[in-house]
């Protein structure tokens, strides 16, 4: 029974593990973080093969605050070539 119970415990621990594909270290460089906020956001498509592989620029975005959401503007996402 404690065999299945380490299981458990293993998949569990897999699942709860998520990688950051990207960071803004300009804008720790630049300002002064005073809050940060983590959210998740809702990818269609290839994007997310794009983000992925690391075609993503970070350096000009910013977040702003509109009826209670938060937007992310500024941020350029590479098309993923193998598209087809």
């Amino acid at each position: 029974m404690a065999k299945v119970f380490n299981k458990a415990n293993k998949s569990i621990r897999k699942e709860a593990v998520f990688k950051r594909l990207s960071e803004n270290r300009y804008a720790k460089f630049q300002y002064e973080i005073l809050e940060t906020i983590e959210a998740g956001i809702e990818l269609l498509g290839t994007e997310v093969k794009s983000i992925r592989n690391g075609n993503v620029n970070l350096r000009d975005g910013y977040c702003s605050f509109r009826d209670g959401e938060i937007l992310l503007l500024n941020v350029h996402i590479s098309p993923h070539k193998n598209v087809g």
